[in-house]
Order: C-alpha cells, then structure tokens, then sequence
C-alpha cells in the first residue's frame, strides 16, 4: 500500500486547491503552524504507484511517501503571485 504525507500536504494544493485564495486574499493561513512537512507531488506518488503496480512481483509491504525535505508554509510562500499565474 503506497501512503503519502496527505493529500493536503501535495505541491499541487497551492496553485490547484488555494491558488485563487492566495491571489485574491495575498494570504494562506494553516493549523500546523511552523510546522515543517515532507511536501510531495502528486506525479512522485504516481510514478511510486506506477512502479509498485508493474513489478513481476508484489512488494507485499506499505511504502510511506515523503517529499524530498521538510519545508514550513512561510518557506514555500511564493513572494508575489499575478493573475498571470493562474
């Protein structure tokens, strides 16, 4: 069974989920704080469960997907968004 982090914790969530908040508001707000988490891509998981599904044998295991490194909110704010971007 391939787990990641949570679906909230996906890269993708800041410009497909909270873009236009973020744009309209010039804010994000969360619960966890300075809380640094293990941000992931939703292709990352892909190409797991990709490899996972293909192989002559299976794992028989979880596997936990993780982002490369740990960031806070405030350290994967983007500066300065325009309409542009979305």
């Amino acid at each position: 069974m391939l787990r990641s982090t949570d679906s909230y914790y996906c890269s993708e969530n800041f410009s497909e989920a909270y873009g236009e908040f973020i744009l309209y508001e010039s804010s994000f707000s969360s619960i966890t704080g300075d809380a640094r988490i293990p941000f992931i891509s939703v292709e990352d998981i892909a190409a797991a469960a990709f490899d996972a599904l293909t192989k002559k044998e299976s794992p028989n295991s979880d596997f936990y997907l993780l982002g490369p490194d740990a960031y806070s909110y405030d350290e994967v704010r983007i500066p300065r968004l325009d309409s542009d971007y979305f």
